[in-house]
């Protein structure tokens, strides 16, 4: 079975740009991941006891069981737990948004049915990824996904998974989305791994926003290893495809837009 663990990063109120980031891969590369990713736990960096996971946040700011760690440990631990990633042959798929544009421009009966900012990334989620799986690994049927636990946002999550499960069905369209199910990235390492790459990618979406760089090109040195392979990608909604998306929207039957738009309330209520 295929499987899809994702991670949000810059969803706090005040960010300017909002991302989830998913690693994609089959069960046995889950496998090795976990068994490597176990291995560094216990050994995170010379001279340094062994952590219970690894969270980039606190790691990167020497927080938590960081605590007390120099600049050049935690870059080390970082490296070689973005390494694991790269070594166990995951796929990561990237989705942000500036959280202002989107709100200025996507609006009434179409925000409700592409969401606000964070609801957008979701919903691109679950379409890049189900593409992913026929593009890049059609000889697994079955597609699970893993998010990260928020609980406000289960409910949306859940019934934004059913409508593209059943669309998925009712069209007779590969893979098969069996489960969704939400965890704790204490508990599962693949979700620690989630956050490495979601967290690199905010700091890429980051630079975005502030004209240092492009979409396409990787300033982070640990981003570079991982694009190396060619298996990670980033979607990044800048204003002009925002707007480009809303245009496109008002141009559709009123009616049609509405209708949705209802039932999208309805089940969301």
């Amino acid at each position: 079975m295929l499987s899809a663990y994702l991670d949000d990063s810059g969803t706090h109120d005040d960010s300017a740009v909002v991302l989830w980031a998913a690693l994609c891969a089959n069960q046995f590369q889950w496998d090795l991941l976990t068994e490597l990713w176990q291995k560094q736990l216990d050994s995170p960096c010379p001279g340094k006891e062994r952590i219970s996971r690894f969270h980039m946040f606190d790691c990167h700011n020497s927080r938590g069981e960081f605590t007390g760690w120099t600049r050049t440990e935690t870059d080390l631990s970082i490296h070689e737990f973005t390494r694991i990633i790269l070594r166990a042959g995951i796929y990561g798929r990237a989705f942000a948004t500036p959280r202002k544009d989107w709100d200025e421009l996507i609006t009434g009966d179409v925000r409700v049915i592409f969401g606000d900012a964070e609801g957008f990334c979701v919903r691109n989620s679950y379409v890049q990824i189900t593409k992913w799986a026929k593009e890049k690994a059609n000889y697994d049927r079955d597609l699970a996904f893993i998010f990260d636990s928020r609980p406000h946002r289960q409910a949306e999550n859940s019934i934004l998974f059913d409508i593209h499960k059943q669309f998925s069905e009712e069209n007779g369209e590969d893979p098969k989305l069996v489960s969704l199910t939400f965890g704790s990235s204490t508990d599962m390492p693949a979700l620690q791994a989630a956050d490495v790459f979601a967290w690199e990618m905010y700091q890429h979406a980051k630079d975005i926003m502030a004209n240092r760089t492009t979409p396409g090109k990787l300033l982070r040195s640990n981003l570079q290893n991982l694009a190396k392979g060619g298996r990670i990608t980033s979607d990044f909604a800048d204003r002009a495809s925002i707007k480009l998306l809303a245009q496109r929207r008002a141009q559709d039957d009123p009616n049609a837009i509405a209708n949705i738009a209802s039932y999208l309330r309805a089940a969301m209520a």
